[in-house]
C-alpha cells in the first residue's frame, strides 16, 4: 500500500482530484512536479515527454525554490537520458562528476556540475511515455529514495497526468479531423434533409475550406498539427541557447525551412545562417568549401577564400543532409565543434569561430553509426536536441492549411484561389509521398495553368485516382453521428490505414500510432477489424 505523510497526502489527493477536472494543464503538471521534487529531496526536476521519433519535450522544469528553470535542455545530461532508455528502468548516477559523459551544456559553459542524477521512467500500458529527471549539485541522491512509498505515489501521479495529457491531445486531433470532414460534407451539400435532419444553409462551393483548430506560423513554417505546435514551443524556448539541433524527416517535409526557423527564433538571428549542402558539394571540394583556403594552397587557388564555417561566425551553420558527409570530413568537423577553431587549407594559423550547428537528415543516422559510416561521437554532438517533422500523411490537418498557404504565397497579389470541397477531399485522400514539397509543386502547377478555381478535374490524375472503398458497406455521413461515435469511427479508420501501410504488421502499426501493441489488439477487438481487412481498406490517412 502506498503511504504518504499527512501534509503530502492532502496535496496529493487535491491534485489527483483536479486531474478529473482539467486535462493535465501545464500548471497542474508543474504542481505535481513540485510535489515529487519535495518527495525526492532533490534540487532540480525536469518532467520529460519522449517523442516517437527520438528526442524529448520538457513539460516542466523546476527547482526546490518553486521557480521555473529557463533553457532546460542545456541543464540536462542527454547521455543520462539515453542510459535510462536503454536500461528501460530507473537510472541512478550517485557521483556524476567522475564521468565526463554526464556533463550538460551549461556545465560545459561553466556552471557547477550536479553531484547526483536520478531518472525515473514514466510508464503507461508497459510503454515508456516520459521520464522524471532530478539532480542535486550539493548532495548525493541514493537509489533507496526511489523505492520509498511516497516517491512511487508521486511518480505514478506524474505518469497518469502525462498520459491524460497525451490522450486529450489525441482526442483533440481526432475532433479536428472530424471537423474538417464535417465542413467538407456541409460545403458539398451533405445528404438530403429530412424531418429529423433539417436542411443545412446553402454555402458556395467556391469558398476555400477553412482550417480546423489553431494555425501558427513560425518564420514561414505553417502548421495546425498539435505535435508541430509543440515543436514550435520547444524552438521558442531555445532562444538563448547555442545547443546543437538535429532535424529529422522525410524528403520534402521542410527540414531546411524549420532549420531557418530555429535560427531566426534564436538570439543569433542578427547574424548569418549559412547553408552547407553536404549532398550537393562534391567530396573533393567539401573541405575547401567548409574551411576555406589561402592563395596557393592547391592548383587553381589564386586568391584567399573564406570558408562557410568562418562565414557563419556568430550565427548558425546548417549542415543539410549531414548523413552524406564523408567519414574523413566528419573527423575534421568534430574538431572544429569541440575546439571552436578552424584552419583554412594551406594556412598556418587557426581562426576562432563561434557557431551553432543545426543539422538535417532524411536518413536513419543510427544505422549509419552501426555501419561505421557516421562517427558516433559526432552523432552524439549533433543530436543534443532532436526535432522530428512528421510526414504530411501523418499531419492530416495540415493539408488544407498548407494548400491555402501555398496558394497565397504563389498566387497573384497574395489572393488564394478557391478549392472546391470535392477537390479538397481528393487532396485529403492522397498520401503525398513527396510531402509538403509535392503539395507545393502541385499548387504551383495549378496556378501556372491559370486555374481560377481548383476543382477535381484540375488536379493531377494520380491525385484523382481514388483508393478502393472500405469494406463493410462504406461510411456514414458525419451528420448521422454523435461526437463520440464520430471520434470512434475516425480512430478506426486511422488504425485500418496504419495496418494497411504496414501490410498487417501489428508491431509496426502500433509504433506508428504511438500506442502499445496490446492497446492495438484491444482496439482491433473493439472495432471488429479483421486480419484481412487492411489489405483492401480505404486509405484516407496513410
Amino acid at each position: 500500500m502506498l503511504r504518504l505523510g499527512r501534509n503530502s497526502e492532502s496535496g496529493f489527493l487535491r491534485l489527483l482530484a483536479r486531474l478529473g477536472e482539467e486535462p493535465a494543464s501545464r500548471g497542474l503538471l508543474t504542481e505535481i512536479a513540485d510535489g515529487l521534487l519535495r518527495a525526492l529531496d532533490a534540487e532540480r526536476l525536469f518532467l520529460l515527454r519522449f517523442r516517437k521519433g527520438g528526442g524529448f519535450q520538457v513539460l516542466a522544469a523546476r527547482n526546490l525554490d518553486g521557480e521555473t528553470l529557463s533553457r532546460p535542455h542545456e541543464r540536462i545530461s542527454h547521455h543520462a537520458v539515453r542510459k535510462m532508455l536503454r536500461a528501460r528502468g530507473v537510472w541512478v548516477v550517485e557521483d556524476a562528476r567522475q564521468d565526463r559523459r554526464y556533463r550538460s551544456e551549461d556545465v560545459i559553459a561553466g556552471a557547477k556540475p550536479p553531484l547526483s542524477i536520478i531518472i525515473l521512467p514514466l510508464r503507461t500500458e508497459g510503454e515508456i511515455l516520459g521520464g522524471i529527471y532530478v539532480d542535486h549539485r550539493f548532495q548525493k541522491l541514493g537509489a533507496a529514495a526511489v523505492r520509498r512509498s511516497d516517491v512511487r505515489a508521486w511518480t505514478a501521479l506524474c505518469a497518469l497526468a502525462v498520459s491524460i495529457r497525451e490522450q486529450a491531445k489525441r482526442r483533440r486531433w481526432l475532433e479536428r479531423k472530424l471537423a474538417i470532414r464535417q465542413r467538407l460534407a456541409v460545403l458539398a451539400g451533405g445528404s438530403e434533409p429530412s424531418a429529423e435532419r433539417p436542411a443545412r444553409p446553402s454555402l458556395s462551393l467556391r469558398r476555400p475550406l477553412p482550417p480546423a483548430g489553431r494555425v501558427e506560423e513560425l518564420h514561414g513554417f505553417v502548421s495546425a498539427n498539435p505535435d508541430m505546435l509543440d515543436l514550435f514551443d520547444t524552438i521558442r524556448g531555445l532562444r538563448e541557447s547555442a545547443i546543437g539541433v538535429l532535424i529529422r524527416g522525410e524528403t520534402g517535409t521542410g527540414k531546411s525551412l524549420l532549420a531557418r526557423a530555429v535560427h531566426l527564433s534564436s538570439a543569433r538571428s542578427d547574424h548569418p545562417l549559412v547553408n552547407a549542402g553536404c549532398a550537393s558539394i562534391p567530396e573533393t571540394l567539401i573541405e575547401s568549401e567548409l574551411f576555406g583556403h589561402v592563395r596557393g594552397a592547391f592548383t587553381g587557388a589564386d586568391r584567399d577564400r573564406e570558408g562557410l564555417i568562418v562565414q557563419a561566425h556568430g550565427g548558425t551553420l546548417l549542415l543539410d543532409e549531414v548523413g552524406d558527409l564523408g567519414v574523413e570530413m566528419q573527423s575534421k568537423l568534430l574538431r572544429v565543434i569541440e575546439d571552436g577553431k578552424v584552419r583554412p587549407l594551406g594556412a598556418k594559423d587557426e581562426i576562432e569561430v563561434d557557431i551553432r550547428i543545426v543539422a538535417t537528415t532524411s536518413r536513419d543516422l543510427d544505422i549509419l553509426v552501426r555501419r561505421n559510416l557516421l562517427r558516433r561521437d559526432l552523432f552524439y554532438r549533433l543530436r543534443a536536441l532532436e526535432l522530428e517533422i512528421s510526414p504530411l500523411r501523418e499531419r492530416w490537418e495540415d493539408i488544407p492549411v498548407l494548400a491555402e498557404h501555398f496558394l497565397r504565397l504563389h498566387g497573384e497579389g497574395g489572393a488564394a484561389v478557391p478549392i472546391t470541397p470535392e477537390a479538397m477531399q481528393l487532396m485529403l485522400d492522397y498520401p503525398w509521398p513527396g510531402n509538403a514539397r509535392e503539395l507545393e509543386s502541385e499548387i504551383r502547377r495549378l496556378l501556372a495553368l491559370g486555374h481560377r478555381e481548383i476543382a477535381p478535374g484540375a488536379l493531377a490524375s494520380f491525385i484523382r485516382r481514388k483508393p478502393p472503398a472500405a469494406m463493410g458497406g462504406g461510411r456514414r455521413e458525419a451528420g448521422d453521428l454523435v461526437l463520440d461515435d464520430a471520434v470512434s469511427a475516425a480512430e478506426r479508420d486511422v488504425i485500418v490505414a496504419a495496418l494497411e501501410r504496414c501490410r498487417g504488421n501489428k508491431s509496426r502499426a502500433a509504433e506508428i500510432l504511438g500506442i502499445a501493441r496490446k492497446t492495438l489488439y484491444r482496439r482491433l477487438r473493439k472495432y471488429g477489424i479483421s486480419q484481412a481487412e487492411p489489405r483492401s481498406a480505404q486509405r484516407w490517412l496513410a
